[in-house]
Order: C-alpha cells, then sequence, then structure tokens
C-alpha cells in the first residue's frame, strides 16, 4: 500500500481488527500530548482502553488529567457527542458529494469507483479545519461543563472557572 501524505490536523491509527486498543491509545497518547507540557484535561468515554493502568500512567507523565464519562452519558456530557461530530460528519458528505461530482468513474464491474484513502484523509482534513473554535467552546457549555461566562481568553488559551485568588481562603 502507499505511503499515506498526512496533513498536520489528521493522525492515523489502525489495527487488524479495526477496533482501538490498548496499543492505539498507547500510540494516540504519544503521539498528542508532550511529556511534561502544560496540564491538560482529557475527557473520555468508559472505554475499556482508556481506563487501563498503563494509559493512565502515560497520561500522567504528559501532564494530562484524564475525566472519563460516566457510561451512558456521553450523549449529554461529551462536548464532541453533544455538538461537534454532527456537523463534522456533516462536512465530511459535503466534501464526498463534491468530490463524487467531480469523479464519476465506475470499476470494472459497473460499479461507482470509491475514493482513495488519501482522498478520504483529505475530506477529514478539510471538514475539520471548518469547525469553528466557537461552535467548540458552545459546546463544552452544551455540555454543562462550563456555563457561557465562565470562559474567556483567546482560542487555545482558554481560562475555565473563576480565577484564583491566593488571599481568599473560600
Amino acid at each position: 500500500m502507499k505511503a499515506l501524505v498526512l496533513p498536520e490536523n489528521v493522525r492515523v491509527c489502525s489495527s487488524k481488527s479495526a477496533w482501538w486498543n490498548e496499543d492505539l491509545d498507547h500510540e494516540y497518547i504519544k503521539k498528542s500530548f508532550s511529556e511534561n507540557g502544560e496540564e491538560i484535561v482529557l475527557i473520555r468515554d468508559q472505554f475499556s482502553a482508556h481506563k487501563m493502568d498503563s494509559s493512565a500512567q502515560l497520561l500522567e507523565k504528559r501532564n494530562v488529567q484524564q475525566i472519563l464519562i460516566p457510561a451512558g452519558m456521553t450523549h449529554k456530557w461529551q462536548p464532541l457527542d453533544v455538538m461537534v461530530n454532527s456537523v463534522f460528519k456533516s462536512l465530511i458528505k459535503v466534501e464526498y458529494h463534491e468530490w463524487r461530482n467531480a469523479h464519476e468513474s465506475y470499476t470494472k464491474s459497473g460499479y461507482l469507483k470509491k475514493p482513495s484513502r488519501q482522498e478520504f484523509i483529505g475530506f477529514v482534513s478539510r471538514a475539520w479545519y471548518q469547525i469553528s473554535s466557537s461552535l467548540v467552546r458552545k459546546s463544552f457549555v452544551k455540555a454543562e461543563i462550563i456555563d457561557e461566562d465562565q470562559i474567556s481568553g483567546p482560542v487555545g488559551e482558554e481560562v475555565v472557572g473563576v480565577p484564583f485568588d491566593e488571599d481568599n481562603d473560600d
């Protein structure tokens, strides 16, 4: 198989079973978070690979605090599930339909040819670039993680919650 060219906003992980597993979780963590980086909060569901001690240790080494959403509550408390995924999937469909309109070719059996893996990665990358930071911020409000008035600062440097006051013991 030809090597894929990955845009900076796309990561590809795969397993023979096509299921996320401990090894993929470790690969994702290592690629996504640098060791001893700034403090980050990662919100994840209760999937078994997310709950592995080895994954927790890798995250801890990278100064990432993992918050696991209770089972059955991702539809309400997982920001991506609440708002972002539906928009993202719609944008990928638009990318596909635009590609399809420009590429009407058929296999020898008469079926429409599918996009290559490289083309699909392009769909994902372009769709993700269209997701606005305000949509992501609003998803945290809708998921009831923060109130609308609790988020401030430039994108990427958000401050959530009430500022720390050293003089206040409350």
